[in-house]
């Protein structure tokens, strides 16, 4: 079984980890981070429905530290690719 800290579906998905306010928040091994109030403004959706998601293990996976929520830029994006519909020209 996999522990409620690192659990997370997808559905949800693709995104560029940079904008103009900074939503990287780390860059080294594990990947480039991104936390919740800018991943929420990004896909335009509130920060409850992003708890939501996490809570029915839906949406992009998370990375819990401590009390902090973050997302992995390389996640997004798979969660976002798996949900794309439609025909690519």
């Amino acid at each position: 079984m996999v522990p409620p800290d690192v659990r997370g579906a997808c559905d949800t998905r693709s995104m560029n980890a940079s904008n103009e306010n900074n939503v990287v928040l780390a860059s080294d091994g594990i990947g480039e981070l991104v936390d919740e109030p800018s991943l929420a403004k990004r896909l335009n959706v509130s920060r409850s429905t992003l708890q939501s998601w996490r809570y029915t293990g839906r949406g992009p996976r998370w990375i819990k530290l401590g009390r902090l929520i973050r997302y992995r830029v390389r996640d997004i994006d798979d969660c976002l690719e798996a949900h794309t519909r439609g025909n690519v020209a």
